[in-house]
C-alpha cells in the first residue's frame, strides 16, 4: 500500500449547527450543496498547496416535517506530492480533498445526532465530487463567509 499523492496537513470545523425541532422521525433528510459550497484557494508561492472550505447544509425535503437541519463548515489544508503531474494537481486536490472534508462533516453529523432523544442518528447521503471542474488560477474563488442558518 502506498501513500496518496494528496496529503491532508490540517482539518478543522469553523461552524457546526444542528437543530432538532419536534417532528416526525420517519422523514429522510437530504443534503444541500449550493454552487458555492466548495471554495478553493491555492498558494501562489506553492502551486501544490491548496486550502479547501466545504459548506454542507442538510435538512428535510421540501414540504416534509423536519427531523434534523443544520450546517457544517469544514476546512482543510492539502499538499500534492512533487512527483504527481503538475497539470493534474488541482483536480486531485479538489476532488479528493472535497471528499475528505465531506467525510469529516458526515461523521460529525452522525456523531452529533446519535445522542438525540427522539430520532435515530442521521447519516448524510454519499456524494461524489468527481465532476468538479478544474478552474484556471485566475478564476479560483476566494473563501466566502459561511451562510448562517436560523432555527426553525
Amino acid at each position: 500500500m502506498n501513500n496518496s499523492p494528496l496529503q491532508l496537513k490540517q482539518l478543522y470545523f469553523s461552524q457546526v449547527y444542528l437543530d432538532m425541532p419536534a417532528g416526525r422521525a420517519d422523514v429522510e433528510n437530504g443534503v444541500i450543496l449550493s454552487s458555492n459550497a466548495l471554495n478553493v484557494l491555492s498558494d501562489p508561492k506553492d502551486p501544490r498547496h491548496f486550502t479547501l472550505a466545504l459548506t454542507v447544509q442538510f435538512g428535510p425535503e421540501p414540504d416534509a416535517p423536519i427531523m434534523f437541519q443544520g450546517q457544517v463548515v469544514t476546512h482543510g489544508d492539502f499538499v500534492v506530492d512533487s512527483a504527481y503531474p503538475e497539470d493534474r494537481a488541482q483536480k486531485l486536490a479538489v476532488v479528493n480533498g472535497a471528499s475528505i472534508l465531506y467525510g469529516a462533516a458526515r461523521e460529525m453529523v452522525a456523531n452529533l445526532t446519535a445522542r438525540g432523544p427522539r430520532h435515530p442518528p442521521l447519516l448524510l447521503t454519499s456524494i461524489s465530487f468527481a465532476n468538479m471542474v478544474e478552474m484556471p488560477a485566475g478564476e479560483r474563488p476566494k473563501l466566502e463567509p459561511e451562510l448562517k442558518l436560523g432555527s426553525a
